[in-house]
């Protein structure tokens, strides 16, 4: 009977029948049959540090433990650092960069006084060899620091002429030995370094 003919090839399923479910897959093996390695979250090797712990972490961070050495060299640093924002807020007055920048514009006689001084002493002690190069040596060295002095003084009074023209409530007091100790140090030892040239307008 047709009822009990064994199923073949091309014949139509019956619609009655119950649909059978595959087989579900073993876990991984999706991902074997894609890379052949399984993408599963790295297990923790240490343990989660508690908030006291953490808490703890984070003062030492923020309060290092230093012996009495390194106490020290930190201390140093900080008043270093204090004392160089301390000279930079003081440098950044209007009347001192005026200052040095009415000095570095100019040529200054005082600027040459170190070097002239040791070629005049370097003479000075080739006086035995001739008599008259000690008192051609005196005669220069003070012939030097009496045209130092001029310079000097035409550099002050012109300087507190341009204070009092850019900055009228200005007063020139305490300025006067910081321009004499610029205008005597060689320009490219000066400090603050000097930021325009000989001649540029200030």
């Amino acid at each position: 009977m047709g009822l009990f003919r064994p199923y073949e090839p091309g014949t139509p399923a019956d619609p009655t029948a119950t649909p059978v479910p595959p087989a579900a897959a073993p876990v991984g093996a999706a991902d074997a049959a894609v890379g052949g390695t399984t993408n599963r979250p790295a297990r923790k090797t240490l343990p989660t540090p508690s908030r006291r712990e953490a808490e703890a972490a984070r003062r030492l961070r923020l309060n290092p433990v230093r012996t009495k050495k390194e106490a020290k060299a930190y201390e140093r640093a900080q008043q270093a650092t204090a004392r160089q924002k301390s000279l930079a807020a003081s440098e950044a007055r209007p009347e001192l960069v005026l200052l040095r920048d009415y000095v570095d514009a100019r040529w200054n006689l005082a600027e040459f006084v170190l070097p002239v001084m040791i070629v005049i002493l370097a003479l000075s002690m080739m006086g035995n060899l001739w008599a008259p190069l000690v008192v051609i040596t005196m005669i220069a060295t003070w012939s030097l620091l009496a045209l130092v002095l001029v310079d000097l003084t035409i550099l002050w009074r012109g300087f507190k002429k341009v204070l009092g023209e850019r900055y009228p409530r200005s007063s020139p007091k305490g300025l006067l030995m910081l321009t004499v100790n610029r205008a005597m140090q060689m320009r490219r030892f000066r400090q603050p370094p000097a930021r325009i040239k000989r001649g540029q307008d200030y």
